[in-house]
């Protein structure tokens, strides 16, 4: 398991953490649950590397959290597009609203600059691969669970009140799904 460091800007990168959020439980408890619900085998010890580090080719899966306020150089932009061209995966997760998503998508434009974002819909077979999902599934972080939320308000307006998860994927030429982005999850 490798979660990727990156800079933030602003209060995403502060004092929520940016990259770091929920670190190093998060990356822990992923693997342990992979283990016990499918035959991957996952080193419960995860790994954090920069997108510019060269041992990056030797994951097949890399893991980023709290993009809402993520900001690459050309280098990283770079490493990311040949990682994800070059049959890498990329799974994003935790982040919520419009701001976070449009910030992201600004991003992308320029890692995948010929490349638009596609809404996945429940009949993807992303979501029938391990467990046949009867539904999108939306997480809340423990906050926003407490209070009987399934989304989390603090990070600003949502685009036509519209709190419900979304999925959006990146595909390369031969359509293959190089990047999952989870959008109003944790």
């Amino acid at each position: 398991f490798v979660r990727i460091e990156y800079r933030s800007a602003g209060r995403r990168g502060g004092s929520f953490g940016g990259w770091k959020n929920d670190y190093p439980d998060c990356d822990w408890n992923f693997s342990i649950r992979l283990r016990q619900l499918t035959s991957l085998k996952v080193a419960p010890n995860g790994r954090t590397l920069r997108l510019t580090e060269p041992e990056l080719f030797d994951f097949p899966f890399i893991f980023m959290t709290n993009m809402g306020s993520m900001e690459l150089d050309s280098e990283e932009q770079k490493a990311l597009r040949d990682y994800l061209l070059r049959g890498g995966f990329l799974m994003a997760d935790d982040f919520w609203a419009a701001a976070e998503w449009k910030h992201i998508r600004e991003v992308m434009r320029l890692v995948l600059p010929n490349r638009e974002p596609v809404e996945l819909s429940l009949s993807h077979e992303i979501f029938h691969m391990v467990y046949d999902l009867a539904k999108l599934p939306q997480v809340p972080s423990i906050r926003a669970w407490r209070v009987g939320m399934t989304y989390e308000n603090w990070h600003g307006p949502f685009e036509n009140g519209d709190t419900s998860p979304h999925f959006w994927g990146y595909f390369d030429d031969q359509q293959r799904l190089v990047a999952l982005f989870c959008h109003n999850n944790d």
